[in-house]
This record gives structure tokens, C-alpha cells and sequence, in this order.
């Protein structure tokens, strides 16, 4: 995800980190992908897509099934419009909440370059700290994530083709 903002907390570069990879998988293998979201979300997490209460399982498979035909995906997080809440005392959980957008080139072509999808997402996280592992780090995964997406093939631009329209001459009009 881009940029860095010098507010940055542990926290929201956390489910950035999570956010980025789950979203932008594109070549990795369905198995570590698989390992991938298990320790990103909690074994009850409660997953809503679209308004829609999905099993883990089940955001999984849709989250696989939008990556078909993808070569390289990017993920975008505004920055300006994450908020987060955090959970207080000696926790590092809280809510995190906000806008990205996820970029997909995909394996067919249009015209010279590869066809691309975005997704656009409007998500809210809670995030539980389960306190430290063995490392010293601390164990964190998303115990509720709510997602509204919607997906758009980002359009061709076509500039200066011989043979169209220039945008330059006047309209014809009717009766003339």
C-alpha cells in the first residue's frame, strides 16, 4: 500500500501489511494463501461482504475466484480517510476502518496493454491482540471485518487514433 504518513501506528501498518497481501495475492499458491488468511483472521471471525455474513471459508473462495486471470495486483489504502480506534490500555487491537482500492492486470489484453480491473472497498476491521508470541511479537488477527466492494473494468483510452473523430470540429447539426 502506498505512502507513509508519519502517524503510522504499529496497528494500522499491521492491517495494511494483511490487507495488501490478501488482496493482492495474484500469483502465490492457493495454499499459502490459504495459511495467509488463517492467521490474519480469528477462528470465529465474523466476515461480512456486501452487507452479505460469510464464512471465512467463503470469503476465501470469493477472494480466490477475483483474482482469476490476474498477473500483478496493487493495493491502494487513502490514507487521509483510514481512522483508527484504538482498543486502550496495554493492547495494540483496535478498529481500523477506511478506503482502498485494488488494481488488477489481468492475463488477456486489450489493445496493447493487459485488460485491468479495480475493485474499490470501503472496509472496518477489529483487530484483537492476543498478546505476544514466543518471538516477542504481538499475536494479532481480525476478529470482525466488514467490507462493501464493488468492481470496474478500468477503461480504455485510446488517444490520437488515425482515422477518428476530432474532438475539434464542430458538431453537425440536424436541417443543415
Amino acid at each position: 500500500m502506498t505512502g507513509t504518513d508519519p502517524s503510522e501506528t504499529p496497528l494500522r501498518s499491521w492491517v495494511q501489511t494483511r490487507l495488501e497481501s490478501i488482496y493482492a495475492f495474484a500469483q502465490q499458491p492457493e495454499e499459502y494463501f490459504r495459511d495467509f488468511v488463517n492467521t490474519t483472521f480469528s477462528e470465529n471471525a465474523i466476515i461480512r461482504h456486501n452487507h452479505e455474513l460469510v464464512s471465512k471459508e467463503e470469503f476465501l473462495q470469493r477472494l480466490i475466484v477475483g483474482n482469476f486471470a490476474c498477473l500483478h495486483a496493487s493495493v491502494n489504502l487513502w490514507g487521509s480517510q483510514v481512522v483508527e480506534i484504538p482498543a486502550g490500555g496495554d493492547s495494540e487491537g483496535g478498529i481500523i476502518a477506511g478506503f482502498f482500492e485494488v488494481t488488477r492486470s489481468l492475463k488477456y489484453r486489450i489493445r496493447a496493454g493487459p485488460a485491468q480491473r479495480e475493485s474499490h472497498n470501503i472496509f472496518s476491521s477489529k483487530v484483537e491482540d492476543l498478546g505476544k508470541e514466543e518471538s516477542g511479537d504481538r499475536k494479532l488477527r481480525i476478529s470482525e471485518f466488514f467490507v462493501t466492494s464493488v468492481n470496474k473494468a478500468v477503461p480504455v483510452h485510446l488517444q490520437n487514433l488515425p482515422g477518428s473523430i476530432d474532438s475539434n470540429l464542430p458538431e453537425k447539426t440536424s436541417g443543415v
